[in-house]
Parts: C-alpha cells; sequence; structure tokens
C-alpha cells in the first residue's frame, strides 16, 4: 500500500486528506508518534468513508512502527466492521523504523463505508500512538474477534481511498414501525419509552443497507429472510445522541453488546420484521450502569408502490 508520499498533517480529530488523481488518505490521529501501543497482539483502527460514499477502493495504507532491528515481521488485516470477516488475504510486511507504507493499489481490494485496518505484531517492535486524549477508532484484542476494547490514545494507521464507487440502488424502502426502550438499573425503577418511527432504507446492489439518518450495514439474505448487519460502533455514536434525549442522567459512555436485524420480504415487494439492541450504560454523575433494550418492529413499503399517483390533467 505505498509509494512514498508527503502526508500534510492537521491537528484534528478526524483528518482527510487529499492526494493525486481523486484519492483521499483517511486518518484520526494527530501525527506525532508519543506512546508504544498494546501488548496485545491484534491492534487496528475503525475507519470510516466519508458521508454518502458506500463503498472505495483501498489504495494504500501506512502505520508509523517502532523498532530496534532491521525490520520486524506484521501482518496486516483488512476486515469488515464486524473486524472479524476478511475482505482480502491476510498480508504479511517487514516493518521498518518509523513510517511504513504498503501499495495496494493493484489489489483489487474494495472497502465497505466501515471498515478496518488491522496489524497483528509479532513484539519485536511496537505499534505507535499519538497523544489524543479521546479515541474512539482504535482497538486492540488478543484475536480479531475480541477487538472490541479501545486503546488511550490513537494508532498511527492510515488509510488511502481511490474515487467512490457508483453503487446501483436495488431497492428502497418507506418503513413504519414502533420502537419500545426499556431501561433497568439496580434501585431505579424501570423505564419503560414506547414511541413510532419512520425511516426510509436503501439497499445497494452490492447488498450494502443504509439507512435515511446514516446508519449503515451489510445484508444477507436466503430465499426470502434477510439479516443485516449494523457496525455497534456506529450503532453506539446514534445511541449516545438518541438515550441522551430520554434519560435524565449525563451518559458517560454507551456499550453495545448484541444486535439481531432480521426480516422476511413478503411476496409483494413489502418487509416486516424486528431490530432488537442491547446496550449497557454507564452515567457521569452514578456508579449503577444500567441495562438498555431497544426493540423496533418494523413494515416496509417498497418505495415506488409507495409514491402518491398524480391524476392526469384533461
Amino acid at each position: 500500500m505505498i509509494r512514498f508520499i508527503a502526508l500534510i498533517i492537521f491537528l484534528a480529530f478526524f483528518i482527510t486528506s487529499a492526494d493525486a488523481q481523486g484519492s483521499e488518505w483517511l486518518y484520526y490521529d494527530e501525527g506525532d508518534a508519543v506512546h508504544a501501543g498494546s501488548s496485545m497482539p491484534y491492534q487496528g483502527v475503525r475507519f470510516s468513508l466519508p458521508d454518502e460514499i458506500i463503498r472505495s477502493p483501498l489504495l494504500q495504507v501506512a502505520f508509523y512502527y517502532s523498532t530496534d532491528a532491521a525490520f520486524c515481521p506484521v501482518e496486516i488485516y483488512i476486515t469488515d466492521h464486524s473486524h472479524s470477516t476478511i475482505l482480502t488475504d491476510r498480508m504479511s510486511h517487514s516493518a521498518v523504523n518509523g513510517w511504513n507504507y504498503l501499495d495496494l493499489s493493484t489489489f483489487g481490494i474494495s472497502v465497505p463505508h466501515n471498515f478496518f485496518v488491522i496489524l497483528e505484531n509479532r513484539k519485536c517492535g511496537s505499534l505507535m500512538l499519538d497523544n489524543n486524549e479521546v479515541s474512539v477508532r482504535s482497538f486492540k484484542g488478543n484475536h480479531l474477534k475480541s477487538m472490541v476494547t479501545h486503546l488511550s490514545h490513537d494508532l498511527l494507521i492510515r488509510a488511502e481511498i481511490g474515487e467512490p464507487w457508483d453503487i446501483p440502488v436495488l431497492i428502497e424502502w418507506d418503513i413504519a414501525g414502533s420502537e419500545k426502550l426499556t431501561v433497568k438499573q439496580s434501585g431505579v425503577a424501570t423505564q419503560r419509552i414506547v414511541r413510532d418511527f419512520e425511516e426510509t432504507w436503501t439497499l445497494y446492489e452490492e447488498a450494502s443497507f443504509v439507512t435515511n439518518n446514516n446508519m449503515y450495514g451489510l445484508w444477507k439474505q436466503k430465499k426470502q429472510k434477510f439479516q443485516i448487519s449494523l457496525d455497534p460502533e456506529e450503532v453506539r455514536e446514534h445511541l449516545i445522541d438518541s438515550l441522551s434525549d430520554d434519560l435524565t442522567n449525563e451518559i458517560s459512555d454507551v456499550i453495545v453488546t448484541k444486535i439481531s436485524f432480521t426480516g422476511k420480504i413478503i411476496a409483494d415487494g413489502t418487509i416486516k420484521g424486528t431490530l432488537k439492541i442491547f446496550a449497557k450504560i454507564s452515567f457521569f454523575d452514578m456508579t449503577n450502569s444500567a441495562k438498555v433494550t431497544i426493540e423496533r418492529k418494523f413494515t416496509g413499503i417498497p418505495v415506488e408502490l409507495n409514491e402518491p399517483v398524480t391524476a392526469a390533467v384533461q
């Protein structure tokens, strides 16, 4: 993923920098290698494509490495948002001290809206962190599936993407349904909120899924049944915003523990199903955490069938 190119560093939390011919660097670090990474073997960064981009080619990966050896063997994984579904074969690389660049432009790799770049470190050196006090994009674990723990700072791992693909829309649905929110906390009466909701969902031909409030996922279908895989970190971000309006106490963190999103396609093209989200909430002013369950029951009508019919002018 790399030829040597000049990286323009902006001191900001989320940064994209334009490169040649419409490509773009995605990174979240501040640019300075300050702290050694974790001792855990797997460390990586969760990337998101710019708003409304469904899929792009992955051109390069860059990471900062510290070692006294001539080189250290590392393994590089590109995964979807689950940090366990690998999008291409694992890649071996001999890391040197400083910035390392891996050119992937000839590999034909494409990435969905949310994806991970993960390195497996063999411990003769260390990945490096910046000094950013807020890290929500860098994770560590003992294996790919276990990468749910945030690092204390941001990893210096970056990804260059090419011009976004123009993915045709397969179908859109107008969604309506009911949502039941249940909050259980020790020593506090259980809180229940029931309300209606409406959304528009879009399914693309390569199986990407997105809602009109920018919740991205991946669609799987077997006969008439379907399952949607949502990004738990993206769900977490949405929950922090939505639950802040519902709960009295100020939320310090949300951990999504389970998501179940399934449904069925009816013969007329309509859909129905259920979305269940289970999460744990902590608060700034309380020691007791709370368990939250959100259950949405929904039906959907294809947009073209739901558009009002305009009478012809005589």
